[in-house]
């Protein structure tokens, strides 16, 4: 007879690098671009000169960067909010692509496709849980 146990795999969390390892890295690489990509937004371009569609894009890296900023302290402390964090990031990424498909804007599928991908690693990732405990 088969044993049916479920066993749950453990990982090295102690390690100063653990929330960045694995795919985790891939992710907090991403959200890292995201939030160099809002500031430089923020930073070098005037709002005012800004009409249409662009403004809505302007507007959506300001949301972004607290949000993004939030998130980069609480992953580097390992808090436990993290991944509900990345799960509300990933949710409006897709929603931007949304956005961006409503005003005819060129639409990146794949980052429609990816948002998905990553709300069910941090809902689901045994490596998620074990490593964002604090």
């Amino acid at each position: 007879m088969a044993d049916t146990s479920k066993q749950q795999q453990t990982f090295d969390t102690e390690n100063p690098y653990a929330a960045v390892s694995g795919w985790l890295a891939l992710a907090a690489a991403y959200s890292l671009f995201i939030l160099l990509s809002a500031l430089i937004m923020i930073i070098f371009v005037n709002p005012a000169q800004l009409s249409g569609f662009d403004i809505v894009i302007y507007l959506l890296d300001v949301i972004f960067l607290p949000i993004l900023l939030v998130t980069a302290y609480f992953w580097w402390n390992r808090k436990r909010i993290l991944p509900h964090l990345m799960i509300v990031f990933f949710i409006m990424i897709g929603l931007k692509e949304v956005v961006y498909l409503i005003g005819d804007a060129s639409t990146n599928y794949f980052n429609i496709a990816a948002s998905i991908v990553w709300i069910i690693y941090f809902f689901r990732s045994e490596r998620v849980k074990q490593t964002f405990i604090k």
